[in-house]
């Protein structure tokens, strides 16, 4: 099992690939598809994300990418995919291996101006890493922080956004880092899951001027309260 390090997140915070098998047993990086987060519960093989990424996974084709002990990227495939029925979350099953995860869900209703941080994998950067001067796909863990700015207890303005209990989030972290978790900042609480990173929204003025950039979280603290089947998965007995 992998122990609680903040300087390996990665072993527990993953990016989601299509890939494609090789013969010599590797996997061709084919596209990026988003940022998921292992979980504790269960028998260890579960990772969430948001629904909207799991629209978009094909089972046999897409996988979670983590580091191992040794840094290394390991690939763990996607089997399985339990959607919300009514928030832009999901939950994906992984093939068996060896996970751990040091996270938990928060219960607590949080609100205004309590800080957070949050790993996510944008696809902005992936495609820095240059090979004889190819540009070669390769995800690269981010880390950002903000401020909730307020709860929002509706739809938002983001198509491919469902759902009606989010957090409004100073610092929009980037397309692709859907799927990423969203960690409170009280002390000794540095592990706990109060939300999953959905998306953002920019508002431009007509002089083309991004007048407000902020990004949107999906409230983990009630998941349960319209798919009581999902306490299995945020560890509530």
């Amino acid at each position: 099992m992998l122990a609680k390090d903040t300087d390996r997140i990665d072993h527990f915070v993953v990016a989601l690939a299509h890939l494609a098998p090789q013969p010599d047993g590797t996997h061709k990086y084919l596209a990026h598809a988003g940022t998921a987060f292992l979980l504790q519960a269960g028998d260890g093989c579960f990772a969430m994300t948001a629904g909207h990424v799991a629209d978009t996974l094909v089972i046999g084709e897409h996988a979670a990418l983590f580091a191992d002990a040794a840094g290394k990227w390991r690939t763990a495939a996607v089997v399985q995919v339990d959607k919300h029925p009514t928030q832009d979350v999901a939950v994906l099953r992984l093939q068996p291996g060896d996970y751990a995860s040091p996270f938990t869900f928060g219960r607590t209703q949080e609100h205004a101006s309590l800080g957070y941080t949050l790993w996510g994998y944008p696809e902005a950067i992936l495609y820095e890493t240059h090979v004889d001067g190819v540009a070669v796909p390769r995800p690269d863990l981010v880390f950002s922080q903000g401020h909730i700015r307020r709860r929002i207890s509706r739809p938002v303005a983001v198509q491919e956004i469902i759902g009606d209990r989010f957090f409004e989030l100073s610092t929009p972290a980037g397309s692709a880092c859907s799927g990423a978790p969203v960690l409170s900042t009280r002390p000794g609480r540095q592990w706990e899951i109060i939300g999953v990173y959905v998306g953002q929204h920019h508002s431009i003025t007509g002089l083309g001027i991004v007048d407000l950039a902020v990004g949107y979280a999906v409230r983990t603290a009630d998941l349960d309260l319209d798919a009581p089947d999902w306490t299995q998965y945020l560890g509530v007995s």
